[in-house]
Formats: C-alpha cells, structure tokens, sequence
C-alpha cells in the first residue's frame, strides 16, 4: 500500500512539472516573452477653426437684352475669385446715357445708380443698406468729399446733387443759374469736390470749370480748365515771341531755370535758379499751378529790393500740332516782370527749334 501511494506522488510531480514546461519556460531556458502591448489611441490635434472669406473686390457687369434693356449684376469676390454673394439690379431702358453706374466703396458702403435712384451696399454681405430716390438723373459725374458725402451731377439734370453717408439728401439743385448754359456751360465732363467745400465742375461745352457752394447752388467763380502741369510738360525753351521777344526762358527736367528778359532800351537782365512746382490740381483740374522761385544768380540791381516773386500758370495746352502754351500770372504784388516790363501776365510758347 505504501508503494502505491509513492507511485501515485511520482506521477502527480511528473505531471505538475511537465505542465510548468509549456507554460513557463522553453527547451532553450530562455526568458519568456512578454506578450505584445496594445497602443494605447492618441487624441486628434484639433483643428485650426475655418476663417471665413474676406470680400477683397467687388465687381459689376452689364447685361443686355434684345429689348435695349440693361441690368447690372454685382459680385462680391474673394481674393481667389470666389463669389461670396451678388446682388441683381434693376433692369433699366437703354438711352443717350449710362441709367446704371457703378460709384464705388466709401465709408458708407458699396454705392451704384441705377434708374436715377442712388443705392448702397454693405460690402461684405451685398444687402441693401439704403436707397435715395432723389436724383433722378443718369450719365452722372461725381466725387466725395472729406466727409464722405457724394456729391453728383446728371448729365441733363439735376445740375447739384448730394447725399450724405446715411442715405440723406443734403444738397438738390435741379437746374443751373440762367444765362450759364448760353455761354457754353453744357455737357459736364466732371466733378471734383474739393478740400474747401466746394464743388467744381468741368465742361466740354467751353473746357471751363464752375466753382460751386454745392448747398446753396451759388456759383463763386469759373476759369479755363488746363492739364495739371509738370516737369516733362515744363522742360525745354520758352518765349513771348521767336521774333522779338522780351522773355526768354529754358527750364531743365530738374525745373533749374535760366531766365533773360530783354527790355525796349536795348538793356538785358539774367536770372538763374529753380522752380518748385506746387501743383493744387487734382484729376480734372481745381485750380492754378504755382510756379514757386528761388534765385541763385541775377545781375538785374532791382531784385535786391522786390525779389524774385511766384507765379500762377492759370492755363496750359499741349495740344497735337498746335503751340503748347503757359499762361503765366503773377501771384502777388510786384516782381522782376512787372517791373521791367509792365508785365503782370504773360503767355509764352514752347520753341520747337532754337532762336537764331
């Protein structure tokens, strides 16, 4: 009996120890090999949060029809080209004049007129902000003010139109003082309004500006239009006359100078300096040019006591095949000109060959 109960311990350790070999070791006595880890998911970055398109431009087309009808569609783009929104205007009669035209972005908003109504837009969604019915004109010319209130003229009527940021009319004169229109003052080609709270107008019937107080319709003044002078136009030799002159001038493209004038007792008098141009005009001309003087040699004695003085160019012209003209004036009180030769204006041209 005893035997049996050692056999039965033999094969129970036998067994134990056969089992502990499959599990945890191997024939080699190496070290077991730890089981694979699963990776553990790593959260997502977030993500950078879209940035809505900006409007960067807004543009306007015209679209016609076979019944002579035009309407204006408008887009606001992206920098990419993208449409972000559009608006439709309304469809207008084709006439003499545009009916629909595209103004531009103040601080108000985007501004078009279509069918004599002045609309604006807010730029960087196209809906409508406001609409002024109160002009009633077509083929305007226009321009802000520092205020940013629009000032218009139709090209039959109103003569005066304003409206401010809001969307209120501010100035509306229908029809121009009498008597202006008979002396040429008829087809505008321009409107400017200018740093003093004016408005001047340019037209084609006379090439001459009116100066206006646009609120009360009064005209101040009126002069020639003329091209807003510079270097390239000034550069070269000028005189009163190629024959017998008593002013002769050459100016360089720097504006240095070299002046002579020729007096009637046979006495000649040189200046030589520079000019600075302080130009006042704008895109279609609101004033005169000042030719501003600085003298470096004279051997005339009265310059010592009168100066050298500064002059108004009040017109110019540099028309293909004619003369290019410069009507110069004095600005103030007396100068080596009126001295001399009782001159306070003067018009010189431009000399196409040199004087013999």
């Amino acid at each position: 009996m005893r035997k049996i109960i050692s056999l039965i311990l033999v094969l129970v350790l036998l067994v134990g120890l056969a089992a502990c070999g499959r599990t945890g070791g191997n024939a080699n006595n190496e070290p077991p090999v730890p089981p694979e880890k699963s990776e553990t998911p790593q959260p997502e970055a977030p993500k950078a949060p879209e940035v809505p398109a900006v409007v960067e431009a807004i543009d306007m087309q015209l679209e016609s029809n076979q019944n002579a009808q035009v309407t204006g569609r408008i887009k606001g783009l992206a920098a990419d080209g993208t449409v972000l929104w559009e608006y439709v205007t309304e469809t207008c009669d084709v006439g003499q004049n545009q009916a629909i035209q595209d103004v531009g972005v103040s601080t108000a908003g985007y501004i078009f007129l279509a069918g004599g109504s002045v609309y604006c837009l807010d730029p960087d969604t196209g809906e409508l902000r406001w609409v002024n019915e109160d002009f009633g004109g077509d083929g305007a010319s226009w321009d802000f003010d520092e205020d940013d209130n629009l000032f218009l003229t139709g090209a039959f009527q109103p003569w005066i139109f304003g409206v401010n940021p809001d969307g209120e009319t501010i100035a509306h004169h229908d029809a121009m003082p009498e008597g202006l229109e008979e002396e040429g003052y008829y087809w505008a080609n321009a409107l400017i309004a200018d740093s003093k709270g004016f408005v001047r107008i340019r037209y084609f019937g006379n090439n001459r500006v009116l100066v206006i107080d646009p609120f009360c319709g009064e005209v101040n003044y009126d002069y020639m239009y003329a091209e807003p002078l510079d270097a390239e136009f000034l550069a070269g030799e000028w005189t009163d006359n190629v024959d017998d002159p008593d002013v002769y001038m050459k100016i360089d493209e720097n504006l240095q100078f070299e002046i002579r004038l020729y007096l009637d007792d046979g006495t000649s008098y040189y200046y030589e300096g520079r000019f600075e141009l302080d130009t006042i005009y704008e895109e279609h001309g609101t004033g005169p040019d000042w030719l501003r003087s600085y003298l470096d040699y004279t051997d005339d004695p009265i310059i010592d006591t009168i100066g050298m003085g500064d002059f108004i160019v009040n017109y110019s012209s540099r028309g293909e095949g004619s003369d290019w003209i410069c009507f110069v004036q004095i600005s103030n009180g007396d100068s080596f000109l009126s001295v001399n030769l009782n001159l306070f204006e003067i018009i010189l041209y431009r000399i196409t060959e040199p004087l013999g």
